[in-house]
């Protein structure tokens, strides 16, 4: 994601985040954002190669995260890079977006965004460039809540065992979905988009407007109408409970990975890393891991309110 600015990480003592409490996070990160100005020229090597391998058309958040540490970001990427490359990471992404459907369906509902936008004036072509930007995103949460998830469990005391057969698996190279994602930052945003990005902050706990709500940004009345419908929604148990949900699948897909690998904070701290680094990716990789389910059940959200909205199942 494109970095140039951050809002302070709210305290301690602030409510904790919807997503947080759905989630296993269990502490706040520093959240050193690096950029691609600022990176290393080894750094920007692997910002190439994640993104050339991913297919995505810029870095996102995890990553320049993770580069505050050059060398986790080298040594993470080589251990995930093998399952990256491979169909069965592509499958997996597919049961999460289902799951994530599910979830908004099933259990939350979502008010006919696309009536309402059209009654303010927004035309049918709008509609559609704003669904592919919802689409391209829900591509690629998916992926990097995976890979969050394989680096969690990891960490936590579960590596993966991965799968004799594994090398046998054919390789896959992602398309690139977009040439460009047009992201609007913060500083650049109208005052109401503004005011928007700092209850998106403040709703997930985080010191950065993820790249998810930038490329709404471009459409600011769209981003106000799913904005104040979904707000309402994210605070009441059906929705942690999806959010959960969501995020106890991605661990148990993420421990199903055919490539395994044992990365744990012992090995850390024998490659040099101090006890306090070894703390701050820990928290880091918590954060994301936590984060990204809540991001995918909202963007789904988006999209099928653009689609024309649906109500929850009724109770049996």
């Amino acid at each position: 994601m494109v970095q140039r600015s951050a809002a302070r990480i709210p305290p301690a003592s602030a409510r904790v985040p919807y997503w947080m409490r759905a989630s296993r996070g269990r502490s706040r990160p520093r959240l050193d954002i690096v950029s691609e100005e600022d990176a290393s020229p080894a750094v920007r090597e692997c910002f190439e190669e994640i993104t050339a391998t991913l297919g995505f058309p810029v870095v996102n958040v995890i990553f320049r995260a993770f580069a505050r540490y050059p060398r986790f970001l080298a040594l993470s990427w080589d251990l995930l890079k093998p399952n990256v490359l491979t169909q069965d990471l592509f499958d997996k992404t597919q049961v999460l977006r289902r799951q994530a459907q599910l979830v908004v369906r099933e259990n939350l509902g979502v008010g006919d965004h696309r009536a309402v936008l059209r009654m303010r004036g927004s035309s049918d072509d709008a509609l559609a460039r704003i669904r592919a930007a919802l689409y391209f995103v829900l591509y690629c949460d998916p992926f990097l809540l995976l890979i969050a998830s394989a680096l969690q469990s990891s960490l936590s005391g579960h590596p993966l065992p991965g799968k004799p057969w594994a090398h046998l698996l054919p390789m896959h190279t992602n398309p690139t979905r977009f040439q460009e994602l047009k992201l609007v930052e913060m500083e650049e945003a109208p005052p109401a988009v503004q005011a928007i990005y700092s209850e998106i902050t403040q709703a997930h706990g985080a010191s950065f407007v993820p790249t998810d709500y930038r490329a709404l940004g471009r459409w600011p009345e769209c981003l106000s109408v799913v904005w104040e419908d979904w707000k309402q929604r994210i605070q009441g148990p059906a929705y942690e409970a999806g959010v959960r949900q969501l995020n106890e699948l991605a661990l148990a897909l993420a421990q199903d990975l055919p490539f395994g690998f044992a990365l744990s904070p012992q090995t850390l701290a024998r490659a040099g890393f101090t006890p306090l680094q070894v703390s701050d990716i820990l928290a880091t990789v918590d954060f994301f891991q936590g984060l990204l389910p809540a991001l995918i059940v909202n963007i789904t959200a988006f999209r099928i309110g653009l689609e024309g909205g649906c109500r929850p199942a009724p109770n049996p």
